[in-house]
Parts: structure tokens; sequence; C-alpha cells
């Protein structure tokens, strides 16, 4: 273990702030044998000679490359408020307080000469002191309610806004509830490490099905939970809703950790993304993030292979022509899993989409090819898309009067007699869905395929494609809530109340995730409605505090009754609600007092630096308020053009000792010099720079420079969020030259636990064998990260929590031996 370096808490706000000062050489000749106390002095021996000018450029020298202590700090705003740079000089007084441990006998002097610099500083104090001590309370509430995260949320940004004596009691609640929330996220994982980057097999049962995968615990889980959910449209489709007829034992759902070592398993020529096994009665894949970065593909392949158990035991022995077979799993594959673990209804499969196109635009397969086609088992894969699709208009046309899906009660038919004769698919389909007395007096096939091929083009496609999807999905959710209201209390509806409202609510969702980039509050409106009617409270609570945020925030119109009818109903939902809209009250009411202090202090014009520095605490502290957040862009680039404010570029070296490590054991010859270090490792291990604190926005940059052999199995990586005890964020190359990121998390005191993150996108070109890839991780204080590799175009990734308020960034490999150069952190204003 890499014992910490020493360190101060004020260091978060110093750098949340970051110093109004200019960028010094990295390797600075004039402080090579200094630290903050000998500058210090020579700053005073200055200012005690009247050489103000002389002392505060030393002071502002030496805080451009490190960290100043109280004194320092102290002597440059004094220096600065000799010069007439009252706005700067009570920002460094201001640091300066900061920087004092609660007992400090200084207090009282540099709060003097503070608001000396600064006439609005003690009306600045006076508010932080209040709102610290009031959401602070907030956050206990928060947390005693089971709202933990949010409770850290809150702690954590009134930590730079809180007086001396209740920071220490506001770091403490902020580290018990991360604590709290690293449990809650990961109590059920083995805080042993992954052998070989996998996650060690976890084996669940759930209602429906025994699950044994290499996945997260908390991911098996919530897959039981949603594979649970979509056994009953399998039932449904199937055994028209007859659960009596699903006997025999759970299936068994094998998730290997890369498709690799499924093929391992599968004797067959091909290479499948997943298959069926009746005499293993298994389904089988792989954890598609290993290759793709993300789950969605493995849930795909999961709601097709486990309809065919479904099949099995319908078909008795039997057999089923291929178009049926996997027609009809494939129809499974447009299932969607919503956050609450629940599954929507089957929406068009993307994927089959866009392979129907191809096929149809070639002429072959023909609707007659496909159908004709009564081999048992699978069929050419450019078949697939057509029994889908022809599975899909059988399942989802809908009586354009009575809304009833028209043709299932035919499709069931015919799956059952297909069953019984083995053969003759092609005919039979004819008997029973031609001919004039057909239900859709279709006068032959190619007059079936011809409207078929319309209703593709005129319903389908149009939800999917195009700049009036939005309008005609929120259209037909309408429409549904409209049926829904005529088919209330009717129990001989044509089509059930709640059946039309989840057709509703699929619509909804789709726009929602797919379409919007921005919450809007009609449709959060709309969502909020049916899920409350659909009986889902716990999955319309997060909706509605989303809708009323939006309200609070001025994003979003609601009349003042519909506003108070869903206040109640959030706090009925779940009491955890009511005390985050107590929290979130508070935080209003003192972002409406910020904004009148805010005003006071532009009125000054003399002081852009602490509007600047004022604007931005009270919008972290204070929920992010919209007019503070303006604010805070507006004014930052006032003090940018004024020149009052820059970044601050840190190298992160120092000695071995200042770094730290959760991993439970050395790297081999970990050595640090300057902006260079060096070490090897076989199993994954990082460390992190602990004399060097970072928040608020900021950006870590690294030449790695991979020693020795690269193999496949190889990771370089830079860590650009970490605490020394949890949560560290990595972004790094691995040996095929792709780009990943990670988040590592400890449970119990062992070993950290790592969960690969989505990348949405790809550096190309791919990192090259001979490459030193330049890598600049840029942290923005939203919850996203800017990442560049080289002069490739950047990827923006959204990060999987809120970041610490004070935190440190380090470096990260696997498989390798790393030299890391030129490994600077740019704080950001």
């Amino acid at each position: 273990m890499i014992e910490p370096f020493g360190r101060t808490r004020w260091l978060a706000l110093a750098a949340a702030l970051c110093l109004s000062l200019g960028v010094a050489p990295l390797r600075d000749p004039a402080f090579s044998n200094d630290d903050s106390a000998s500058v210090a002095a020579r700053a005073k021996a200055l200012l005690d000679k009247g050489q103000s000018a002389e002392a505060a450029e030393l002071a502002g020298a030496w805080l451009a490359r490190a960290v100043g202590g109280p004194d320092l700090l102290s002597l440059y705003g004094q220096a600065l408020a000799k010069l007439g740079r009252k706005d700067e000089a009570a920002h460094a007084f201001e640091l300066a307080l900061a920087s004092l441990g609660p007992d400090a006998r200084d207090a009282a002097g540099l709060e003097r000469r503070l608001t000396e610099a600064d006439p609005l500083a003690r009306k600045r104090l006076g508010l932080f002191e209040r709102a610290s001590r009031s959401l602070a309370e907030a956050a206990e509430r928060l947390a005693r309610s089971g709202n933990g995260e949010r409770a850290l949320e809150l702690a954590e940004a009134l930590i730079p806004i809180a007086p001396r004596k209740e920071r220490d009691t506001l770091e403490a609640l902020a580290e018990r509830l991360r604590a709290a929330s690293t449990e809650v996220s990961l109590d059920s994982a083995s805080a042993a490490e992954k052998p070989s980057g996998a996650w060690p097999v976890c084996e669940r049962s759930s209602k429906r099905y025994r699950l044994v995968c290499n996945l997260e615990p908390a991911v098996v889980e919530r897959l039981g939970s949603v594979m649970d959910d979509i056994w009953n449209y399998y039932v449904l489709v199937y055994f028209d809703g007859d659960e009596k007829k699903a006997v025999g034992q759970p299936a068994t759902i094998r998730i290997h950790p890369t498709r690799e070592e499924m093929l391992k398993h599968w004797s067959g020529e091909s290479a499948p993304l997943g298959w069926w096994s009746p005499g293993e009665w298994q389904v089988t894949t792989y954890d598609t993030s290993s290759d793709s970065g993300s789950l969605d593909p493995m849930l795909v392949t999961l709601f097709h292979e486990a309809s065919h158990q479904f099949m099995t035991m319908l078909e008795g022995g039997g057999s089923t022509p291929a178009w049926i077979n996997e027609g009809t799993a494939s129809f499974f594959e447009g299932a969607v899993a919503m956050a609450d673990g629940r599954v929507l209804w089957p929406d068009a499969a993307q994927g089959r989409m866009s392979e129907l196109e191809f096929v149809r635009s070639n002429g072959k397969p023909t609707v007659a090819d496909v159908i004709g086609y009564d081999q048992p088992g699978s069929y050419p894969g450019e078949y697939y898309s057509v029994g889908w699709s022809l599975v899909y208009f059988l399942q989802q046309y809908e009586d354009p009067t009575t809304l009833e899906y028209a043709y299932r009660p035919l499709y069931a038919r015919y799956r059952s007699e297909i069953i019984k004769k083995g053969t003759g698919s092609l005919k039979l389909f004819e008997e029973l869905f031609v001919g004039e007395k057909s239900l859709g007096k279709f006068a032959s096939l190619d007059d079936f395929t011809t409207r078929w091929a319309a209703w593709l083009d005129q319903e389908v496609y149009p939800l999917h494609r195009g700049d009036d999807r939005r309008a005609r999905r929120l259209a037909a959710a309408k429409k549904y809530v409209a049926a829904a209201d005529q088919a209330r209390g009717k129990k001989k509806a044509k089509v059930p109340e709640d059946e039309l409202l989840l057709r509703a609510l699929g619509h909804v969702e789709y726009v929602r995730t797919k379409i919007d980039a921005e919450p809007d509050g009609a449709v959060l409106d709309l969502q909020a409605s049916l899920l409350t009617r659909l009986g889902r409270g716990a999955s319309a609570a997060p909706v509605i505090e989303e809708l009323l945020d939006l309200v609070d925030a001025g994003k979003a119109k609601l009349e003042p009754a519909r506003y108070a009818e869903l206040d109640k109903a959030l706090a009925g939902f779940d009491s955890k609600n009511a005390a985050l809209r107590n929290a979130r009250g508070r935080a209003l009411g003192f972002a409406n007092e910020a904004k009148k202090l805010l005003a006071e202090y532009e009125a000054k014009d003399a002081y852009p630096l602490r509007s600047y520095t004022f604007a931005k605490l009270a919008s972290a502290a204070f929920g992010a308020e919209p007019e503070l957040v303006a604010a805070t862009r507006r004014l930052r680039e006032v003090a940018n053009a004024k020149r009052v404010l820059r970044g601050s570029v840190v190298a992160l070296g120092g000695p071995a000792g200042a770094w730290s490590t959760i991993h439970g054991r050395a790297a081999d010859g970990f050595a640090v010099e300057d902006a260079r270090i060096e070490f090897a490792c076989v199993r994954p291990w990082g460390a992190i720079a602990t004399h060097t604190q970072v928040s608020g926005e900021y950006e870590v940059r690294a030449t790695l420079v991979p020693q020795g052999e690269r193999l496949l199995s190889s990771m370089w990586g830079v860590v650009f969020s970490g605490t020394e005890s949890n949560d560290w964020l990595v972004f790094g190359i691995n040996g095929s030259g792709a780009g990943f990121v990670k988040w590592l998390a400890t449970t119990d005191g062992g070993n950290p636990v790592e969960r690969p993150l989505r990348l949405p996108g790809k550096f190309e070109p791919p990192i090259a064998d001979d490459e030193n890839p330049e890598l600049a991780v840029r942290v923005l204080p939203d919850g996203r990260a800017e990442i560049r590799v080289g002069k490739r175009a950047p990827v923006t990734v959204s990060l999987p929590r809120a970041l610490p308020a004070s935190g440190y960034v380090g470096v990260y490999a696997k498989d390798a031996k790393l030299s890391v150069e030129n490994f600077v952190v740019e704080l950001f204003p």
C-alpha cells in the first residue's frame, strides 16, 4: 500500500474557484527549494520594504504552480490590496480564511481584511452560513428517508460555502453518505478482483429463471426482473395468457464474459450471438459490454433466444416452420426494458427494419420464399427480417375502428395447425389469410404482400424515420389515451383500458428516450399520468420529480392546481420524495436571496471576480437555479475579459509517498520524477496524486509511453477522478487500440471491482501499436467528461454519479509497463 501524503481540506475551495493567477513554468528554478512557508517569508520581506508589486508577483507566481498556505494567501491579498486590486485581494483573503482550521486564531484578522476589500463580504458570509446550516439539516433528512444519493450531492455542494466550524460536520456527513451509497450499489458484489478482467460467475434465481452470469451481481438482479417481466409477454403470445401451459422447470440463462468464451461451448459452424438449447433447457449469450461497451445488444439477444423456450413447449416434440419460429423470436427483439425493470410490449425491432429495407430493395427473398421455407430450425440470414415483419404485421395490425389486434387469433390458429401438420406452410397460409372470405379479403398472396408492404411504409417506418416521427408518436399516444378513457370501467371493452394505456406509454417512452434531447414538460406530464393510471407509483415518482424540477427552474409550465396535485402524489408514492421536495424548497429560497446579493455585486462593477465566484458557488450549492447558472456563465466571460481569471496548471509529480492506491498491493518499480511516472503491473493497478486536489472543471493531460511488449490484454490510462478510498473513474487505451472508461469501487476495504462504462463513440483511427498517445480528459461541472486522444475527434461521456467535491487524479494500467510523461492537471475557474 502506498501511504498517502498529508493534505488540507481547504484545497477543495481553492480548486473550485481557481486562483486568478498567471501560469508559471512547471519547473521554475526560482522555487527549486521552496515551500509555501519560505515563499511567504520572502513575500513578507518585500512587503515590509514597501515593494508591493514585487511581493504580489512572487506570491502569484508560486500560487500559479502550487498550492499555498493561509499565510502566503493572506500576504498575496495584502499586496494586491495595496496595489488597489481589491477584487482579487478579497478573493485571496477568502481562500486564506477557508484554509484555516476551525479553531485558528487568525480568523478575525482575515475577516477584517476581507470586509475591507469587499464591502459585501459580510452579507455573503452570512448567507452562506445560514444556507449551509439549513441545507445540512435537509441533507440529513434526505439521508434518513433513504435518498442517500441526493443527500450526498447536497452535502458535497455545501462544503465549499460552509463556515469553518460547519465544514468538518459536512465533510463527515458526505464521507458517511458516500460509503453508504457505494455499499448500496455494490453490496452483493464480490470484493475480489475480477480474474482476467471478467466478473466472477454470479448465480441467482428469479421467479421464472435460473441465472448463471459473468456479470455484476446488481446487474444480474435487475436482469432477473426484466426477464421475469417479458416472460409474461411470451405466455401471452404463445399460450394466450394461460400460465398453466408454461410447464416444466425454469430455464437457465447463461451469460459468458466474452463472445470468445461463449463460442467455446458452441459446436455449430456459424458464430452466433447466442442460442437456445432445448437439451440443456438453457439460453446462452455473453456480456456484450466486453466488445460493444453496452449491455443493450445482450438484452436483444436474450429477448429473442428466450422466446424459443416457449415454442419448444408449444411444439411438444413437433416442428414449426422457420418463419413462425424465428419470426416470432425476432418480434420480441423490439421489447424495451424500462428503468424500473418492467418491459414494454415490443416495438418494431430496429435492426430488422434496416435489414428489411435492404432485402426489399433486392427483391429477394420474397414473402412466398420465406413462408414456403418450411424446414424446422433456422433459415438463411437474409430471411430473418422478412419473417420478423410478417409476424410483426400479424401481431400489431390494428382494426382502424376498434383498435383490436385483428390478426392475432389467425396467427395463433395458423401456428397451432402447422405444428400438427408439420409441412405445407405456404399452402396453409393461403388457406387462412387469402381469399374472399379471409379477414383482409386479399385476392392473392401478391395482394397480401402489397398491402403488407403498404402498412409497413405508411404505419411502421414513419414512426421510426423522418422529421415527423415525434408528432406521429404523440398523436398515437393521445389517441390511445382517449380510447382508454372510453374503455374505463367497461368489462366488455374491445380493448381493455390498461392495454391501451400501455400502447400510449410505449410511444411516450420512445419520444423521451430516442427523440428528445432535452426533457419536455408536456411529455413528462403525459408519462406521469399514464404510469399513475397503470398503478406504477414507484415508476411515476421520478418522472413527476423531474417535471416539478423543470417547473421550478422555469423550463416548463403547469397550472397551479396540477402542480399541487403532482406534488401531493409524489409525497404519497414515496416518503423520501417529501424530504426531497423540502430540500429543494429550501435551496430555492436561498437561491432567490443569492440573486439579490448578486445584483448588488454587479451594481458595483468593480468586483467581476467576486461576482463570478459568488454566482458559481451559489449556483452549485442551491440546486443549479437557472438564473444563477446563466449569471455564472455570463460573469465568467466578464472576469476573463478583465483578465482577473485564469486557469492554474499543476505538474502531477511530487515524491512517491504523495501517491495513494486503492489496490491491495504495490506496483513494480513505482517511481516519480517531476511530471513523469513509471511503474509496471500484471493485474489492474493505479495510484492517485494526493498532493493536488481537483474539483469543478479541470483537465488531465498526459502522454502514455508503454514500455516493452504490448499485449491484447494490456491497458494504459489515467484516473481522472477518485478519492483515497473509493470511486475511481479511469480512461485509457487497451491492447486493441480502442478507448475505454471504467468505474472502480471498493466494498468492505477489499480490492476494487471494475465496472465498464459505455463510451458513446470510437476514436478513429484506432491508436497504433507504435503510438504514444497524448490523452486529455476534461471534466465538466455538468457531469460529463470530454476525452481527446491526440488530434482525433473528441468523445464525450456521461459520468455515472456525482463527482466528489474534491478529489484526485492519477495513473492506471494492467498487464503492462508504463511511463506517463508530461502529466499535468489544469484547474479551470
